[in-house]
């Protein structure tokens, strides 16, 4: 169509540029038989001159580059569009790989793309011509070049008076349905971003969008980049954020909204249906865990799961009562936490042995003055532990013991266990000497010996008798 071009000529023109390639979708009966087309050359009469072309596409060519000089050094390229009404879909697709295969290839390599500008006029054409183009254009704007315009020459139809339209917008409709389609598979909001021309930073837009759909696109930006980075921490407020946020977008009044806000609603039942639970109402933080964990794995987003599965998990298992710290223990798991781990619940499952740790310490500093009085006064508070009785019970018969060694076989098993402890510490601790109970009992120092190791290296000992 001329009218197109001439407007895109017109426009490069006052900017100082021009166009370099013009690519044309052209049916074989305009091009001739020697570009593989049908026709058999045409003769023009104008101002009385006749001129002779091979084909209707040589014609209009010859009368654009005379009705725009800028268009004199401009490559005028043929690209021949096999039309029929039958045309198989595997057809159309070859003829869009092929044209974009041609473009790419003309603007040279990888590097050149971002450099390419595109104008595309979609005026009439065959049914699927239309299609065709803005399958092409989406392919090369994947690659890094730009379309700046999108034609339209209404001829009387759409107005009184022909006129020239700019539809870019209606592929820009293709970016943002790609944009709400990578939000909801794999939480990238950089797409959507780009369609509303969304700075984070300074939350501001490029289009005229409310304040509530600026504060949906803050918060879908600041679950992106949680969940893409596995900021385990800021992902449960992330998701509670975008939640407030999408409700106060749908409670804006219809007459309120700008044109891209209702551009944007056509697309809000996607994203909180591909949300779902996510987006709801949850008790506390930790009851989006198991939601989140699922949603990544459903999305193949394999790496997150993973990481939040080996941070989470510990902390359901416990609240779900899978396991739990003994009721009179809690105290220690709850203390039993460090800077990476610094929730008791995740900790308690992570690293036991902190755990463990703190429990030795409660019984040490909880007990260990109550057996010192059963030990050496024979004092026994009541509901005391068993082990407690025990020491009393050796303590009163330590002398009896060592002024008759023979009586070591009637000892009650937990005393003689006690006996059998301190003879195992004291041979830890002396390497190559075999320690008895009536040798510990023969010792000159046993009665501190057994004092030490009970009061003081057992106790301290991973599992000590309480």
């Amino acid at each position: 169509n001329e009218a197109p071009l001439a407007n895109v000529v017109d426009l490069l023109a006052q900017k100082g540029e021009r166009l370099h390639r013009v690519y044309c979708l052209v049916t074989p009966q305009c091009l001739s038989a020697e570009m593989g087309g049908e026709d058999r050359a045409l003769v023009v009469e104008e101002h009385g001159e006749r001129s002779e072309y091979p084909s209707q596409f040589e014609f209009w060519c010859s009368r654009m580059k005379r009705l725009r000089p800028a268009l004199a050094e401009t490559e005028f390229i043929p690209i021949l569009l096999h039309y029929h009404e039958d045309t198989l879909i595997e057809d159309i697709e070859s003829q869009v790989a092929s044209l974009t295969e041609r473009t790419k290839a003309d603007a040279g390599g990888y590097a050149e793309w971002h450099a390419c500008y595109i104008y595309a006029d979609i005026t009439g054409g065959a049914r699927y011509v239309t299609m065709m183009m803005t399958s092409v254009m989406q392919f090369l704007q994947y690659d890094g070049m730009r379309v700046e315009k999108m034609i339209y020459a209404d001829f009387k139809t759409l107005s009184r008076e022909n006129r020239i339209f700019d539809v870019h917008g209606t592929i820009d409709v293709y970016k943002l349905v790609a944009g709400a389609d990578a939000f909801v598979s794999y939480g990238i909001s950089r797409t959507i971003e780009e369609y509303f021309d969304y700075d984070a930073e300074s939350g501001t837009s490029g289009k005229p969008i409310s304040d509530a759909l600026k504060g949906v696109l803050r918060a879908m930006h600041t679950f992106s980049d949680a969940i893409q980075i596995c900021q385990t921490g800021n992902i449960p407020p992330a998701l509670s954020a975008l939640s407030t946020a999408i409700t106060i977008f749908l409670d804006v009044p219809e007459e309120d909204r700008t044109v891209d806000d209702r551009m944007f609603m056509q697309l809000i039942d996607t994203i909180t249906e591909g949300y779902g639970e996510l987006l709801g109402e949850a008790e506390d933080e930790a009851a989006r865990y198991v939601p989140i964990i699922r949603w990544c794995r459903d999305k193949g987003l394999l790496q997150q799961a993973m990481t939040l599965a080996t941070e989470w998990l510990p902390v359901c298992f416990v609240r779900q009562g899978i396991v739990r710290p003994v009721p009179a223990y809690i105290s220690c798991a709850e203390r039993a936490v460090d800077r990476m781990h610094p929730g008791w619940m995740q900790n308690f499952i992570i690293n036991s042995t902190q755990y463990w740790n703190a429990i030795q310490k409660m019984c040490v500093d909880t007990y260990k003055h109550i057996l010192r009085d059963a030990l050496e006064h024979g004092v026994v508070p009541e509901g005391a532990p068993s082990l407690v009785l025990s020491y009393c019970k050796l303590g009163q018969t330590f002398q009896h013991l060592r002024e008759n060694p023979a009586e070591i076989r009637t000892l009650p098993e937990d005393v003689l266990w006690l006996y059998e402890l301190v003879c195992a510490q004291i041979e830890k601790e002396n390497t190559g000497q075999r320690w008895t109970v009536p040798k510990l009992l023969q010792d000159a120092t046993a009665w501190d010996r057994i004092k030490s190791k009970l009061l003081n290296k057992i106790l301290e000992k991973k599992n000590n008798p309480l």
